[in-house]
């Protein structure tokens, strides 16, 4: 007879646990399935569907300092109402813990905390869960973050928080390849492709060394992006110094100032940021958003009426054109 490795006594420990579950009735037993209207080559069961008691859910554990955002108690009571007597027909995905000292078992939620709440809203004492049994830490976490972050379209908080979680797991991506590697493809994510380019998953991780301040001004479109990213260049000490410039930023002056800095190595101040920013910005050309939309209307009007064997000319085709017309409206001249 086989030795039984350690992962055959783990299942077996398991195994006896469910039992003991559903014999006191603290886990109703797994839905029936009937082999017989589908070949068991294609339906192959992994993991248990369960419906478990409310009251022995926990939120996941190890979530770090941070966490996605909350929903608000409308979009909760939402939520509720399109549930039945059955709670959510989409199955929460939870971990067994070990069992307790008391002989109670609980189940860590990897995907699905909203549902269980709005299942409290609705009164409801049991929700269907998918029970992963002897689920490493590490595909715990890639499960609570891959699943939230598929989800989560609309903060970019919760992708800076997610991303910067996701690589703090997986501290070896380098390339393309190394991040299609680390993220797992699975029914979890219904897709084939990655959700996520390299360049992005920078930026995304980068951003995390934001002030929250900042981070929340991303989410409220007070800063874009590209705005946000250079900021997670400098100290939180030197990002709070531009928290009441936010309305002036911009990718370009930022980099400007950035720039300076390090080929100078001066110390960033009140001063200095108006110096780059706000002088910059009065400084600015006033027409150079008028000059660019009429620059995109002189080249429909060169493409309409000028031979392209002359576009090399154009240049001074252009330089004529303007000293006749400046020579006949001398009102325009500077």
């Amino acid at each position: 007879m086989a030795k039984k490795n350690d992962f055959d006594l783990l299942d077996e420990e398991m195994e006896e646990d469910f039992h003991l579950m559903e014999t006191e009735e603290r886990v109703l037993k797994p839905h029936q399935f009937d082999s017989k209207f589908i070949s068991e080559s294609k339906a192959k069961k992994i993991e248990g569907l369960y419906m478990i008691p409310i009251e022995d859910i926990i939120p996941f554990q190890n979530k770090g300092t941070g966490d996605f955002s909350e929903w608000s108690d409308d979009d909760l009571k939402d939520l509720a109402s399109t549930m039945d007597s059955e709670g959510s027909y989409e199955p929460i995905l939870v971990r067994q813990m070990p069992v307790s000292t008391d002989g109670n078992t609980k189940f860590e939620v990897l995907a699905g905390e909203h549902r269980v709440k709005a299942s409290k809203l609705k009164g409801l004492k049991q929700v269907k869960a998918i029970v992963f049994r002897a689920c490493s830490d590490e595909k715990a976490m890639d499960i609570f973050l891959l699943t939230n972050l598929h989800r989560r379209k609309t903060k970019i908080s919760d992708a800076i928080y997610g991303w910067s979680m996701f690589d703090k797991a997986h501290p070896r991506i380098s390339t393309s390849e190394d991040l299609e590697n680390a993220i797992v493809i699975t029914e979890i994510a219904n897709t084939d492709k990655l959700p996520i380019n390299l360049s992005q998953y920078y930026r995304y991780v980068k951003m995390a060394k934001l002030k929250r301040e900042l981070i929340d001004a991303l989410d409220n479109q007070k800063i874009s992006l590209r705005v946000g990213y250079e900021l997670s260049r400098l100290t939180q000490d030197e990002q709070e110094l531009f928290m009441p410039y936010l309305p002036y930023l911009s990718e370009a002056n930022l980099q400007h100032l950035i720039r300076e800095k390090n080929k100078n190595s001066f110390t960033i101040t009140p001063e200095i940021i108006e110096e780059y920013i706000l002088e910059r910005k009065k400084n600015k050309n006033p027409y150079d958003s008028k000059l660019r939309k009429s620059m995109k209307k002189i080249r429909n009007e060169i493409s309409e009426n000028i031979n392209p064997d002359y576009y090399d000319k154009i240049d001074q085709i252009f330089k004529d054109a303007l000293a006749e017309y400046l020579n006949s409206h001398p009102e325009f001249k500077l």
